[in-house]
């Protein structure tokens, strides 16, 4: 299953879909921490949980999908034309320039 995710799929800063046996979660982190001595961190990333079930819907596996662009596993890959964005974390702020590809086996 291929798409491309957008800011009005998210509810809450999260995204649920089902596919076959398994249902992925994309959710937006995007935090600003104030650390001792003024220094700021910002988090912009998103991440993904994939889980699986079995025929009578009890949960089988629960597994983070890598979402760097440009690369996959066996759960999710993360496509871009764009080269400016490869090897970059996929973000709130990238999501609509990518490609999200999830397999069913």
């Amino acid at each position: 299953m291929q798409f491309i995710l957008e800011e009005s799929m998210f509810q809450n800063g999260s995204y649920s879909i089902e596919y076959g046996s398994k249902k992925a979660t994309f959710t937006i982190i995007a935090e600003d921490y104030l650390g001792s001595g003024g220094l700021s961190l910002s988090v912009n990333r998103m991440i993904c949980v994939i889980e699986e079930y079995d025929e009578a819907g009890s949960l089988l596996s629960e597994q983070f999908g890598s979402l760097v662009i440009g690369l996959g596993d066996k759960n999710v890959a993360v496509m871009t034309d764009d080269i400016s964005i490869r090897g970059k974390l996929l973000s709130k702020d990238n999501m609509d320039r990518c490609l999200v590809e999830l397999y069913e086996d």
